[in-house]
């Protein structure tokens, strides 16, 4: 994820002309009482407007740093060749990450100056040399699951702001704690889990990708994707097999008990042909249309795009544990359905 510059720069110009008119309202010159009063006003006003600001960039920090320490932590997976011990350990994890940049007494991987403190120290400095003293302190910042591809994080946060025109008798304040949330999308990240499914050396760098199997992202996988998560509603069994959800944070412990949630069960498909070519033995009579739709491939009909795989046997192919799908299609197996 890269940071939204635009937002940032509206930021700042919010913030420049905030300042700027907390200046030019901040004058020792004999002015009649209604004047003062109309420039308190619209210095509150600009100061208030500051704060807005701020409490926004804060929602885009947020989202931003977290983003990028789910990479650290996947990262601390792939290079210490071992998982988090349980959610506890998980969201410790991720506080340390977030605010420190380093995890578990190490350098936190790519979260150099993209900490939340570091990226509300730069708005911090920006605002002093614009007149306007801020302050902030991080108290906590924690996370939760309730989307399959998001993650909701909460900071709580002191801010303090005040005009620093020291001309200025009368000093504004705002002394405020907030709690700022955002959800924080995962699409685009490595999968946690790659570390245990036996060929991750071979996937590694691939990102999370689609939300969800349509027609269209079905096509993308079988021509040009080497591996996919996807999202699927589904009861307790399905094929006759009892499914364990496994949601993007229990798979940073590889623990389906954590957000033990259908909803929130990510799906890993793996594609057969990069498999192949990685010299990786493949399953050769899987379907993916009777596990997306949970119906008989005999029910599909001439208005159907969908591609299905020729074959007696068309049973999904599903790792019980870590929900786990190989597609054994290729050219020759492909069949169109046409009337």
């Amino acid at each position: 994820m890269v940071l939204n510059k635009k937002a940032i720069l509206f930021t700042f110009i919010s913030i420049t002309i905030a300042s700027l008119l907390t200046m030019m309202y901040s004058t020792n010159q004999l002015t009649p009482l209604d004047d003062n009063i109309n420039i308190e006003k619209a210095k509150i006003s600009s100061m208030n407007q500051y704060l807005n600001n701020l409490i926004a960039y804060s929602e885009i920090i947020l989202k931003v740093s977290g983003y990028n320490t789910f990479q650290g932590m996947t990262n601390h997976i792939y290079s210490h060749d071992e998982f988090f011990d349980d959610l506890s350990d998980i969201e410790n994890s991720f506080l340390e990450c977030v605010t420190n940049g380093t995890l578990k007494g190490e350098d936190c991987h790519g979260m150099e100056k993209l900490t939340v403190n570091h990226l509300l120290e730069i708005i911090k400095n920006v605002s002093e040399e614009l007149n306007l003293y801020t302050e902030f302190n991080v108290n906590d910042v924690w996370i939760e699951q309730n989307k399959a591809f998001y993650v909701r994080a909460h900071m709580d946060v002191d801010l303090s702001i005040r005009d620093n025109n020291q001309t200025n008798k009368t000093k504004v304040l705002w002394n405020i704690s907030k709690i700022i949330t955002t959800d924080i999308p995962i699409k685009g990240l490595k999968d946690p889990l790659f570390k245990d499914i036996g060929y991750y050396s071979f996937f590694k760098e691939t990102a999370i990708l689609p939300e969800e199997f349509n027609i269209t992202t079905f096509e993308f996988f079988v021509n040009e994707s080497e591996y996919i998560n996807s999202h699927f509603s589904f009861g307790e069994e399905l094929f006759g097999v009892e499914l364990k959800p496994l949601s993007f944070l229990g798979r940073f412990a590889n623990d389906d008990s954590i957000y033990n949630d259908e909803e929130l069960t990510i799906i890993t498909t793996v594609s057969p042909e990069k498999l192949a070519d990685a010299g990786i033995p493949t399953p050769t009579n899987v379907s993916y249309i009777g596990f997306m739709f949970e119906r008989d491939l005999n029910d599909l009909d001439c208005t159907s795009y969908l591609k299905k795989v020729e074959g007696d046997n068309n049973d999904v192919i599903i790792d019980v544990f870590h929900l786990e799908i190989d597609f054994g299609f290729n050219t020759s197996q492909l069949a169109d359905i046409s009337c």
